[in-house]
């Protein structure tokens, strides 16, 4: 069996040993050769060891995945990204990658990638996969997030409404359950920018207008669960046209 030698480009200390575990486990004809976190560790240990393949984390603590194959003129090796962040695949897909896999990682979704790597799964298949990838980032039916204690998928259909909190973001789900993560309500506005069922209200809300109950004069929104939102009045004439038109 011949050899992938692969470079780990990964910034969350626990996250390789995962990867390696699960490459050795179930993709034994990946050798991992190097380890990096940073985008100037990477670019430093690419040339040094010229892998096959990059399973690439985007976010890095001096930049992101991008800026490392921007280092690169002709990209010398085959690139997978991992990445807890969906929104990056429209952006991912200009570099031509093997595939795009979101985390917690999946072991069938590996496997898959690292196969295409090997030639052993079609090129037209993978692109299909990256594409649909792109179009969850527009119009996501589940977002994943990152708490203090790992990563959690999130039904968007669950979603009631987004409530800032400062630098944290308040998110409110069907079954009285809330969840508070540190981003700012604008990170989520622009991730589900495109989704045709949120729509920011007010600086401070963003609300899934398939659970909207009512609005008043004043502006005050109803929703399910007996939750309440503003409608701010530059937020006034978009939010009507959607909610008659929903």
């Amino acid at each position: 069996m011949t050899k992938l030698n692969a470079v780990i480009v990964e910034n969350v200390t626990a996250n390789p040993v995962l990867l390696q575990h699960l490459l050795k486990t179930y993709c034994q004809e990946v050798n991992i050769a190097a380890v990096a976190e940073t985008v100037k560790d990477a670019v430093k240990v690419i040339r040094e060891v010229a892998p096959h393949v990059v399973f690439c984390e985007i976010e890095l603590p001096d930049g992101n995945g991008f800026d490392i194959l921007d280092h690169f003129k002709h990209l010398p090796f085959k690139v997978i990204f991992i990445s807890g962040n969906q929104e990056y695949a429209y952006k991912a897909i200009k570099y031509h990658p093997v595939d795009f896999i979101l985390k917690p990682i999946r072991v069938n979704e590996l496997v898959y990638a690292v196969n295409a790597v090997t030639g052993s799964v079609k090129d037209e298949n993978v692109r299909t996969r990256i594409e649909n990838v792109s179009h969850k980032a527009s119009y996501p039916d589940r977002i994943t997030l990152l708490n203090p204690t790992g990563y959690v998928v999130m039904e968007t259909v669950e979603i009631i409404m987004l409530e800032a909190n400062g630098n944290y973001t308040d998110i409110y789900q069907v079954g009285n359950r809330k969840q508070t993560f540190c981003r700012l309500l604008k990170e989520f506005d622009d991730l589900l920018e495109n989704h045709p069922g949120f729509i920011r209200t007010h600086r401070s809300y963003l609300v899934n207008i398939a659970q909207v109950k009512s609005c008043s004069k004043q502006g005050l929104i109803k929703l399910t669960e007996d939750h309440t939102a503003q409608l701010g009045n530059s937020y006034r004439k978009k939010f009507i046209a959607c909610f008659r038109n929903p």
